[in-house]
């Protein structure tokens, strides 16, 4: 678990942070709409771009919580 002080910077950076508010929304809308698409990944592939892969997903995550106002 990351120490309370790096959570508090991660917080402050998302306070800072210059929101796509169109982008996101319609991306949000989108997924309520058709639902969350069906991929078939290859393995090899994911391995590869682990870390691209994971990125995409902390900020997908982060535009949720925008949108929910979590």
């Amino acid at each position: 678990m990351k120490d309370y002080g790096e959570i508090r910077i991660k917080a402050q950076e998302q306070a800072e942070k210059a929101w796509d508010e169109r982008g996101i929304e319609s991306w949000f809308k989108k997924l309520l709409v058709k639902g969350i698409p069906e991929k078939r990944l290859d393995h090899k592939e994911i391995l590869l771009n682990k870390e691209v892969i994971l990125d995409r997903v902390r900020q997908r995550a982060e535009d949720c919580e925008f949108m929910a106002h979590s």
